[in-house]
């Protein structure tokens, strides 16, 4: 986890997160990258842990359906 952060924290983060990506419009894309870092090694650590199908996962982090959230390495 982040310096300073815990688990109950990341799991505001990712609450919030989810709150703010339910807005259709006038989303605070700054406040998602911000807790997009904030939450990066709990939710790796999560999908590590408890593999799941990519349905269940977008459902999870709804985030990750943002292009600028997905890179493609090649």
């Amino acid at each position: 986890m982040a310096q300073g952060e815990t688990e109950e924290t990341c799991k505001e983060h990712i609450s919030a997160l989810k709150k703010e990506m339910k807005k259709s419009s006038n989303r605070k894309m700054a406040l998602i990258k911000n807790l997009m870092e904030l939450t990066y090694l709990q939710r790796r650590q999560s999908i590590l842990l408890q593999p799941m199908p990519i349905e269940e996962l977008l459902k999870e982090y709804p985030l990750l359906c943002l292009t600028s959230e997905v890179s493609i390495i090649m």
